[in-house]
């Protein structure tokens, strides 16, 4: 039983490569010319994506080298969070906040100081308002940023 599968798996390469050859003879064309198209459509695909990543990341390289219009060379940033338990109430943290700012100010080397509830560009905080002579009940009223700083904080920047 064995031998006999054996023997009927053997393949007669001539008779398969005649076979194969009739097929392409034989007029069924039309399937290798679709092949063919597709595969030139998969390289043509793959060259344009492949140009726009090119261009994308040497469009991207562009904008980390632009001119913000703003030095940014010796600046130092920092986020201070109070925690609430040791200030709960406002006016002990308005005080820490000043006497924070007056220290910095008189570290050596620092040409100006600024506080600010958020560094520009660093996200925002929204909230709304509405004017005064806008009675209609239906709008909620403007969205607006806005963020609190210390005197100076423009010449700072």
């Amino acid at each position: 039983m064995a031998a006999t599968a054996l023997q009927s798996s053997r393949l007669n390469l001539n008779e398969e490569l005649k076979t194969s050859t009739g097929v392409v003879a034989g007029g069924s064309t039309r399937r290798f010319v679709l092949r063919n198209v597709l595969v030139v459509a998969a390289i043509a695909t793959s060259l344009a994506l492949l140009a726009g990543a090119g261009l994308l990341l040497r469009s991207f390289a562009e904008v980390r080298r632009a001119d913000l219009g703003v030095r940014t060379q010796n600046i130092l940033t920092s986020a201070v969070v109070l925690p609430e338990a040791k200030y709960k109430i406002i006016a002990e943290r308005r005080a820490f906040y000043h006497r924070l700012f007056e220290r910095v100010e008189h570290v050596p080397g620092v040409e100006a100081a600024a506080l600010s509830k958020q560094i520009p560009l660093e996200g925002s905080h929204v909230g709304t308002a509405k004017l005064e002579r806008d009675t209609d009940p239906r709008k909620d009223g403007l969205s607006v940023n806005w963020n609190y700083v210390t005197p100076g904080y423009s010449p700072a920047l």
